[in-house]
């Protein structure tokens, strides 16, 4: 369930940016164990999060599963064992451009791999 109330005091994109901003910083094959991951992910987002007395963690984790779950389909970061490692920094573009155009390649890499592999399953 993701919560339908503000969690943080600016969109949640700005803590997701910081947090990317973090990670590039971080050495490859970094690890953490969940709880290490999850304090972490709080930490670089500190100042994002609004309190709320009443309400408990999960609140906040959920959101932090998400974006984790978004990690992990990207390969940023996997999960090895009980740990989640850094695995690549994430790509940081100078501009709109350069971002369409990873994309477009990637997109295309993408069709070229499915054709390959559905030739290799006949």
């Amino acid at each position: 369930m993701v919560p339908t109330w503000p969690t943080t005091r600016v969109a949640v994109i700005y803590w997701r940016i910081a947090v990317l901003l973090a990670l590039r910083t971080q050495p490859l094959f970094t690890a953490w164990s969940p709880a290490e991951w999850q304090h972490w992910l709080w930490q670089c987002g500190r100042p994002y999060w609004l309190d709320f007395a009443c309400a408990p963690p999960s609140v906040r984790g959920t959101v932090i599963n998400k974006f984790t779950l978004d990690l992990l389909a990207a390969r940023v970061i996997c999960q090895c064992g009980d740990h989640y490692v850094l695995f690549c920094h994430p790509s940081w573009f100078a501009d709109l451009a350069a971002k369409n155009a990873s994309l477009a390649a990637a997109s295309m890499i993408h069709a070229q791999n499915r054709v390959e592999l559905l030739a290799k399953e006949r």
